[in-house]
């Protein structure tokens, strides 16, 4: 079993790649170029599309291989 403080090192290393991770998600779209004028909504929602679709990979992933099991009775 976890302490306490393991416990919120572990979450504050996910956290601190999360937040990597999301501002290196807008660093390559601002990098990348916005367009202008007519397409640029387009251009938005495809990035809020894309990045839900990260998100929900992401915690996919965390749910089927890195949440730890429940400990089964004996």
């Amino acid at each position: 079993m976890l302490s306490l403080t393991e416990g919120m090192d572990k979450r504050l290393k996910w956290g601190l790649a999360a937040l990597a991770g999301f501002l290196l998600f807008a660093a390559f779209t601002v990098w990348g170029g916005i367009p202008s004028g007519a397409r640029a909504p387009s251009f938005w929602i495809q990035i809020v599309i894309l990045f839900l679709v990260t998100v929900a990979y992401i915690l996919m992933v965390w749910h089927l291989l890195i949440r730890p099991l429940r400990k089964q009775p004996r």
